[in-house]
C-alpha cells in the first residue's frame, strides 16, 4: 500500500485524508496542538460557542455530505430563521429575506427599510433591463456587482455579508471563488436578478415547500465537524509536528522533514505520494503564492457577544437575532 503524507490537519487536509482511506497509509502533520484549523468550539460564559465558522454551506452539497458520510447526520440542524440586519444610518436595518449574500432577490423589498438611498434604490430596480453580455474570465466581486445593481448596493449589502464570511473586500475577492453560482450566471450573459428568482423557485418546487436552507448547523458545533472525519480517516494524526523541508528522492519519492513539539527534527522520510504528488500543502503553497503576487488579503473578524452601548443594543424581544453587520461608512468591522 502506498503511503502518503498530508501537511497540514485544518478541514481540507482532513478531508483528503478521508478521501484516501482504504486506499494509502496516510499520516497527517499538523504543527498545532489539535486538527481542524478554524473549525472549532470554545466556551464563553459557560456557552459553548462555535468561535470560527458557525455552519456549513448547504448549497453546495460537498460538506453536509462529508458530515452525514462520518457520523454526523443526526447532529445536523437547520439554523433559526432570523433576520440578518446591518447597522447603518444609526440604526439596525433588516435585510429583507431572500437575498443571496445581501443581493435582494426582490428589490422592492428592500424600499422603505433605509438600506438605499432614493437613487440607489432606483439603481437596483432597474437591473433587469440592463444588457448583461457574457462575463469572460474571473473579475472581483465588486467589478461584476457595482455594475449589475451599482456600487451603493455592494457597499451597503453585499459588502457587510462578504466581509463576515470571508474578512476580505468585495473588491478583492474573485468572484468565482467567492460566489460561484452568482459567477456561473455571470458567464451565461443574463440579468442577474431575475436568473436568482428563478432559480429560487426551482429549489423550492424541488423541495415541494420553501427554499431550504443556504447553511446547516452542527448540533454541538462545527468543532465536531473535523475530529469526526479525522476519526472516520482512520489516518495517522500528528498534532505538534510541523513540516520544515520537502526533498525529492530518486524513485518518484519523498523526504518530508518535520519539528515535533519538543523541537527535535523527524524526517517523516520516503513516502510517496499518488501521482508523484507526494506531499499536500496547498495552504502554505497557497501563502507563498499570495505573498510573491501580493495576494489575497483579509481582515480581522470579531465575533460580537457583548454590548456596546449606544452603538448595538442586546439581543431580545422583538430585536432580530440575525448577524448585526455594521456597513463599510459604520467604521467597525463588528459582526
Amino acid at each position: 500500500m502506498r503511503s502518503v503524507i498530508i501537511v497540514g490537519g485544518g478541514i481540507s487536509g482532513l478531508a483528503a485524508a478521508w478521501e484516501l482511506r482504504g486506499a494509502a497509509d496516510v499520516t497527517v502533520l499538523e504543527a498545532g496542538p489539535r486538527v481542524g484549523g478554524k473549525l472549532r468550539t470554545g466556551t464563553v460564559a459557560g456557552i459553548r460557542v462555535d468561535e470560527g465558522a458557525e455552519s456549513l454551506m448547504a448549497l453546495r452539497p460537498e460538506a453536509v455530505e462529508l458530515a452525514a458520510a462520518v457520523g454526523l447526520g443526526d447532529a445536523l440542524c437547520d439554523p433559526a430563521r432570523a433576520a440578518t440586519t446591518v447597522w447603518t444610518g444609526g440604526a439596525l436595518r433588516p435585510l429583507p429575506p431572500g437575498h443571496v449574500m445581501g443581493i435582494p432577490v426582490d428589490p422592492a423589498a428592500l424600499a422603505g427599510t433605509g438600506l438605499l438611498s432614493a437613487a440607489g434604490q432606483s439603481r437596483i430596480e432597474r437591473e433587469g433591463t440592463l444588457p448583461a453580455a457574457p462575463v469572460t474570465g474571473d473579475c472581483s466581486v465588486t467589478e461584476y456587482l457595482a455594475a449589475r445593481l451599482g456600487p451603493e448596493a455592494v457597499d451597503r449589502l453585499v459588502e457587510p455579508l462578504l466581509g463576515g464570511v470571508y474578512a476580505g473586500r468585495a473588491d478583492r475577492l474573485s468572484l468565482r471563488a467567492a460566489m460561484p453560482r452568482i459567477a456561473a450566471l455571470a458567464e451565461r450573459g443574463e440579468p442577474l436578478l431575475p436568473a436568482l428568482r428563478r432559480m429560487r423557485a426551482a429549489a423550492a418546487a424541488r423541495a415541494a415547500g420553501p427554499a431550504p436552507a443556504a447553511v446547516r448547523g452542527v448540533s454541538g458545533g462545527t468543532g465536531l465537524f473535523p475530529r469526526a472525519v479525522a476519526r472516520a480517516s482512520g489516518a495517522r494524526i500528528l498534532t505538534g509536528t510541523a513540516a520544515r523541508s520537502l526533498e525529492r528522492l530518486p524513485g518518484d519519492r519523498w523526504r518530508v522533514a518535520a519539528v515535533t513539539a519538543d523541537k527535535k527534527a523527524d524526517p517523516a522520510g520516503g513516502r510517496r505520494g499518488p501521482g508523484g504528488a507526494g506531499v499536500r500543502g496547498g495552504g502554505a503553497a497557497a501563502a507563498a503564492r499570495a505573498a510573491r503576487g501580493g495576494g489575497a488579503r483579509g481582515g480581522p473578524v470579531r465575533l460580537d457577544g457583548g454590548r456596546h452601548p449606544g452603538v448595538l443594543p442586546r439581543p431580545g424581544p422583538g430585536l432580530p437575532g440575525g448577524q448585526r453587520l455594521p456597513g463599510p461608512a459604520g467604521g467597525q468591522g463588528t459582526r
